[in-house]
C-alpha cells in the first residue's frame, strides 16, 4: 500500500474512532445554556433537560440587562465552522489553536488538553476575526459545544473579545453535555477579534459552529417609564 493510501486509511480510522467517541458520550449527555454580557461581565448557566430553544435563549439573554425583541439574530452576519472556518463575504475566520483533532472536511474539532497547564504560557482555543461588523451597536455570538472535564475538577471558557473591557468565565462540568454559549456586548469598531481560550480542567471539549450578528431590538428601561 502506497504511503498517501496508508495515511488516508489512517486519517479515515481516526475520525470514525473520534466519532465513535461523540456518540457514546451523546447517549448520557446533557445539555447547558450559558449566556454572559462582556460590557458588565454578568454570566448565568442553566443545565437543561433538553436542547435549548429560541425563546429561552432569548429570554436568559434578556435577565442579563438587555430587553430583546424578536429572533435571537435578526440575520447573523457570520457562521463559521469546523467545515467552513472562512466566510468570504463579510470575510471572517476561526483560528484553531492546538487541537488533539482537526477534520474540517468531517465538521469534527476535538481538543483533549493536559490535566493540567498554565493558560497565559499554553493556549488552547480559538481566535474568530470579522472584518465587517455593526460598530457601536449590542451584537451577540453564539457557539455550540460539548464537552466535560477531569472528575473532581471544572475547567472553565474565558471569552474575551478585542477592546471590550470584561473578559468572562464559563464553566465546563464533568458531565459530558452540549453547551450552547451566547454572549453579548457593544462592538466598539468595525473589525473585532474574539478569543476564546480553554482553562486546565477540561477533559475533552468539541466545537461546531459560531455566529456572529447584531442583536434583536433592544427595549431600554426608559420606553416603560
Amino acid at each position: 500500500m502506497g504511503t498517501d493510501a496508508q495515511g488516508a486509511d489512517e486519517a479515515a480510522a481516526a475520525a470514525r474512532a473520534v466519532h465513535g467517541r461523540l456518540l457514546e458520550a451523546a447517549e448520557r449527555q446533557r445539555f447547558v445554556h450559558h449566556v454572559a454580557d462582556l460590557d458588565s461581565g454578568a454570566t448565568t448557566t442553566t443545565e437543561l433537560d433538553r436542547p435549548v430553544t429560541p425563546l429561552s435563549r432569548l429570554d436568559r439573554l434578556s435577565q442579563l440587562g438587555h430587553r430583546f425583541l424578536g429572533p435571537i439574530f435578526g440575520a447573523p452576519e457570520y457562521r463559521l465552522t469546523p467545515k467552513a472556518p472562512y466566510q468570504a463575504t463579510p470575510e471572517g475566520w476561526v483560528e484553531v489553536s492546538r487541537p488533539t483533532y482537526y477534520a474540517p472536511a468531517g465538521n469534527i474539532l476535538w481538543w483533549e488538553p493536559p490535566r493540567d497547564f498554565d493558560v497565559r504560557n499554553v493556549f488552547f482555543g480559538l481566535h474568530f476575526t470579522f472584518t465587517s461588523v455593526p460598530a457601536g451597536r449590542r451584537s451577540v455570538v453564539s457557539m455550540t459545544m460539548a464537552g466535560s472535564s477531569f472528575a473532581g475538577a471544572t475547567g472553565h471558557l474565558l471569552l474575551q473579545a478585542q477592546l471590550v473591557p470584561n473578559t468572562v468565565t464559563i464553566p465546563i462540568g464533568g458531565a459530558f453535555g452540549t453547551h450552547t454559549v451566547d454572549f453579548t456586548f457593544v462592538t466598539p469598531q468595525s473589525s473585532l477579534t474574539v478569543v476564546v481560550a480553554l482553562v486546565a480542567g477540561i477533559e475533552q471539549l468539541t466545537f461546531s459552529g459560531a455566529a456572529f450578528g447584531a442583536a434583536p431590538p433592544v427595549l431600554e428601561p426608559a420606553v416603560f417609564a
